[in-house]
């Protein structure tokens, strides 16, 4: 076995022991390419998963922002506002049932359950909780006092904010894949 390696050239030897030392080399690589690439789609992923979740939020947060002006302008006297309200009420309620539907989905991907955002002390932004404070809002805000609303709305703004940070945190949205 050793004679035929004797009888080579140098050349030939040197050429031999690069292609033998090429060989854990090129798999190395191929190994570092693809775990590389593999956390790259995950990565991508979780941005994914990162937009879902915040769709719903963010609907949330618009809608409340136009039905806080409605009730505002129909308390104020302006009954012009009346379908409007509805319409912007449904939207709401639309966009809860869209958050308790993503919740479910993605809800334990992105930490969104009572104890991963109790560490991070983010208990308000629990989804469950969201959607119950929407709904109180939308049954009470013609009957509440002016003071009361606005401490609903800011309540439920805080929360979704909260919750909005929390998905951007836990989804890769805030961070640079690089």
């Amino acid at each position: 076995m050793k004679n035929w390696f004797l009888k080579l050239s140098v050349g030939s030897k040197i050429a031999a022991v690069g292609v033998v030392s090429a060989i854990p080399i090129s798999i190395l690589a191929t190994f570092m390419i693809v775990s590389l690439i593999r956390d790259q789609v995950e990565f991508g992923r979780k941005e994914i998963q990162g937009n879902e979740f915040l769709q719903p939020l963010v609907t949330l947060q618009n809608q409340l922002w136009e039905h806080r002006s409605l009730v505002r302008r129909q308390a104020a006297g302006d009954v012009t506002v009346a379908d409007r309200l509805e319409k912007v009420g449904r939207d709401l309620d639309a966009a809860a049932s869209r958050l308790a539907e993503v919740d479910g989905r993605l809800g334990a991907a992105l930490q969104f359950g009572p104890a991963d955002l109790a560490k991070f002390h983010r208990e308000a932004a629990q989804p469950t909780r969201l959607i119950s404070l929407v709904k109180g809002l939308r049954s009470s805000a013609t009957g509440s006092s002016a003071t009361e609303n606005a401490g609903a709305y800011d309540r439920l703004h805080e929360a979704l904010r909260l919750a909005i940070v929390h998905a951007g945190d836990k989804s890769n949205l805030i961070l640079d894949p690089d």
